[in-house]
């Protein structure tokens, strides 16, 4: 009997683990997209500042800076289009979890 306690214990133990950390996550979600959104918010307003000076030549060394400037921004619409499939993602699973 000892021993069934002591195995049923470490599996306990062993399952609670990755449960507790997964939960942590879950329960600090929605302040965690919050903050998300906030910092892609400004990343895209920041494109949009660079790529306005970029199109009036306002940027000196224009020539050389733009290949830069267009690896950068390619960048950021890969960040947003990530961004944007983790929130269809959330939406998902929150579906999931109200119904």
């Amino acid at each position: 009997m000892e021993i069934l306690g002591s195995v049923v214990g470490q599996v306990f133990a062993y399952i609670s683990a990755p449960i507790a950390e997964r939960w942590k996550y879950h329960r600090g979600l929605k302040e965690n997209l919050v903050a998300l959104k906030k910092r892609l918010e400004e990343l895209n307003c920041r494109k949009g500042d660079i790529e306005a000076r970029r199109n009036t030549k306002l940027m000196p060394k224009a020539t050389m800076l733009k290949n830069e400037v267009e690896l950068w921004s390619a960048r950021v619409e890969a960040i947003n289009v990530e961004i944007k499939a983790l929130e269809e993602k959330v939406e998902k699973v929150r579906s999931y979890l109200v119904s």
